[in-house]
């Protein structure tokens, strides 16, 4: 029987859904928090043995125009936006062009890590 055919973007959801110690060794990823099994409600299927389920989530990214043009995603944006600030994680009066940040962080003799921010 011949595997399907499948894109990069799936190929790579599917490895690291079974794989995820040899795929997703060397990406940071987020604190995460227990899996508490319900006592009160029967299962439908062993979701605690890999070999019998994958569970993903596939998600197609919005190009900068298609984003532009859809009222939602331009305010999860702001949303977003209003939570780095609320956090502090954004400083607004400490913006400055990439090249001139890059250029004060050379002379400096620093290393610093940047975020694209797509609004």
């Amino acid at each position: 029987k011949k595997s399907g055919f499948y894109n990069m973007n799936m190929a790579i959801c599917l490895v690291s859904t079974l794989f995820p110690n040899v795929v997703l060794d060397q990406i940071p990823a987020l604190p995460v928090f227990p899996f508490h099994i319900d006592p009160h409600r029967t299962r439908l299927q062993d979701f605690h043995t890999p070999s019998l389920t994958v569970m993903a989530t596939i998600h197609r990214l919005l190009s900068r125009d298609e984003m532009k043009r859809d009222p939602k995603a331009i305010e999860t944006i702001k949303i977003q936006g209003a939570g780095v600030r609320e956090k502090e994680v954004w400083d607004d009066s400490s913006v400055m062009e990439k090249s001139d940040r890059l250029e004060q962080t050379r002379r400096q003799g620093r290393t610093i890590h940047l975020a694209e921010v797509m609004a």
